[in-house]
Formats: C-alpha cells, sequence, structure tokens
C-alpha cells in the first residue's frame, strides 16, 4: 500500500522522529514518475552555486531542518523533500506544479507503454539535409551584430574577451583569416540531446526548444534515447528528431551499463561520433530553454560559442552568469 511504501521510505533514511503533515519524503529513486516537482529557489540554501534552486545539507538523520525549511515555503508550494547521501545527507526542496506547469508537462496524449500505441506511427528517422542550416543563416541575420562578432572573434591584433587565442598576434595573413572566416560561417550544429526515462521533462524542454526558434537554427537533431518510454519516442519524432537508441548505435554496444542505457559521458562521446556538422550542442532532457529570448539573442550567443570552439577552446558551457544555473543563454 502507499502507507507501507511511505513507511519504507522514511525507515530507509534513518527517520526516528515526527514525520511533517505537509512535505512529502524520498529519495531521488523512489520518486513516483507520474508527479511533477519542480526547483524552487529558497534564502536558506547552502549547497551548490545555485540561485534557483533549495539545497539544504541536513544538520540530522531525519533532515528535520529541512523540513521546516520546506514548511515555511508551504505557500510558495514546496511539498517534496529529495534526499541523498548517506553520512552526509543533502536535501533538496521541490515545490509541487500549477496549472501552467502541468500543461507544460503534459504527456497525457502518448501512449503509457508500449503495448498500447493505437494509431501512433513509426516515422522513418530523419537524416542529415544537405539544405540544413549553417552558421551564414546567424551572420546575415544578425547584420552588423554579426560583423562585430566575427570581427572579434577573428581579430589578430587584441587579446578579446572571447575564449581561444589562436588568431592572436600580428603574423597572420588577412586574407588567410577572411577564408577561415568563410569555412567557420560555412558550418552548422548538430543538437544532441539525451532522455532516460524522463519523458516530462523532455517534452517540457523540446517544446521550449521549438518555441524559442532554437530548432529552426539547427542543421541536425539527434535524440539518444536511453530505453525510451512512447511518450519520449514520440515526442522526438514530432520535433523531428533523428532518434537513436543504444542498442541500435553499433559503435557504443560495448558501453552499455544496462540493456539499452548509456551514461552520459558515453552518450556525449558516441554523439561526437554520429553527428555530421563540425559544432556539436549537446543538451540533456530537462535543459530548458528561455523562451524570453528574441531568436537574435540566441543566434548571437550560438555564434560566439561556435567561434570560440574555432580559435582554440575545447568545450564552451552556456551557462547564465546571472541566474547560475536557473535558465540558459543568458547574459
Amino acid at each position: 500500500s502507499d502507507f507501507m511504501l511511505f513507511v519504507i521510505i522514511l525507515l530507509t533514511l534513518g527517520y526516528m522522529g515526527a514525520v511533517s503533515s505537509i512535505v512529502e519524503v524520498y529519495t531521488f529513486s523512489t520518486f513516483p514518475k507520474d508527479k511533477i516537482a519542480l526547483h524552487m529557489p529558497c534564502e536558506e540554501s547552502n549547497m551548490f552555486a545555485t540561485k534557483c534552486m533549495c539545497h539544504i545539507k541536513c544538520t540530522d538523520k531525519t533532515c528535520s531542518n529541512a523540513i521546516k525549511i520546506c514548511e515555511k515555503y508551504a505557500s510558495r508550494g514546496c511539498r517534496y523533500m529529495l534526499i541523498r547521501g548517506s553520512s552526509k545527507k543533502i536535501a533538496t526542496l521541490k515545490r509541487i506544479a500549477n496549472q501552467s506547469d502541468i500543461q507544460r508537462f503534459n504527456i497525457s496524449m502518448y501512449p503509457k507503454n508500449w503495448s498500447s500505441i493505437g494509431d501512433f506511427k513509426f516515422r522513418p528517422t530523419k537524416t542529415h539535409s544537405k539544405n540544413a542550416t549553417t552558421l551564414f543563416t546567424y551572420h546575415k541575420n544578425l547584420g552588423s551584430t554579426g560583423n562585430y562578432i566575427t570581427e572579434r572573434l577573428f581579430n589578430q591584433r587584441e587579446i578579446s574577451h572571447f575564449c581561444g587565442t589562436k588568431y592572436l598576434g600580428d603574423h597572420h595573413d588577412p586574407k588567410i583569416i577572411q577564408k577561415d572566416i568563410q569555412t567557420f560561417l560555412s558550418r552548422g550544429i548538430s543538437l544532441v540531446t539525451l532522455s532516460y526515462r524522463t519523458p516530462m521533462s523532455l517534452a517540457n524542454s523540446m517544446r521550449t526548444w521549438n518555441t524559442s526558434g532554437l530548432l529552426s537554427l539547427m542543421a541536425e537533431k539527434i535524440a539518444i534515447l536511453n530505453d525510451p518510454t512512447p511518450a519520449e519516442y514520440f515526442t522526438s519524432q514530432e520535433h523531428d528528431f533523428q532518434i537513436l537508441q543504444p542498442k541500435d548505435m553499433t559503435l557504443a554496444q560495448s558501453k552499455m551499463v544496462k540493456p539499452n542505457v548509456l551514461t552520459i559521458g558515453s552518450a556525449f562521446y558516441y554523439a561526437l561520433q554520429y553527428i555530421q556538422n563540425e559544432y556539436l550542442l549537446f543538451l540533456e532532457a530537462d535543459f530548458k530553454m528561455d523562451v524570453s529570448l528574441s531568436l537574435d539573442e540566441i543566434q548571437s550567443q550560438l555564434l560566439a560559442a561556435t567561434g570560440m570552439l574555432e580559435r582554440g577552446a575545447e568545450v564552451v558551457r552556456l551557462l547564465s552568469r546571472k541566474d547560475q544555473g536557473c535558465g540558459t543563454f543568458k547574459d
């Protein structure tokens, strides 16, 4: 029964005292898949450098201090406490979903399991398009801003605020640099996402990628789906992603940690082997897009990021400098 499950969870966490009538306590592995739990900020957060999340270092084995904080923020929707760690526990407080959230995470239109797909059809998987969007499109759309970014990226005289040092110094031939710029702009970006049985997060993220215009800027879109649910599969298909499952990825067969499952590190590595473009934008299933950004802002960030790779940076992390992970692609 649900009651017995709750008791087992509490015993697993080492609970000895009274249980809150407001806060539901889980580990990350026991949190119900059909519930929506969203990050929320709190002033008391004292673990990890994030402003939009509430991570609390537990002061006792019952994490009673974190429970009190969640009760304090009950009016803001705090309802769930997810525990990690053994001797040194960390509690992550999360809020319930409002009506807007429920709509964003809605997957009720998809089959719940593979035995009930009904009229849902499997389409041939998407492949790389010869007419795919390249960085020329970004540069043209941005006008003077695009020119400014490329000039700064390939500036051979001054130290730039962009990462990478390939074009520093005054010994570079301007004609060669112009040729390098044209080669750079002729390339495209492949978006690869990874999901492991998190259909609501994936659906929400893909919807934001589509609404923001991000998907229209990609030369190629690949979804690596670990042991996928029907909702993950058909969400990816609906957004025109090429779908790869580990069991079908010949190069990755020896790296599966479970049947049809790759770790994030292996997925990233093999994504580099499968894409057909120079640049890779790797997004996990819960990396939603900030839909308040304009298409020009997104193109500017992507043009600058790929340019830094061209200058010699190995990886560019598009992390919010204002909200420390609360959004993406922000200044």
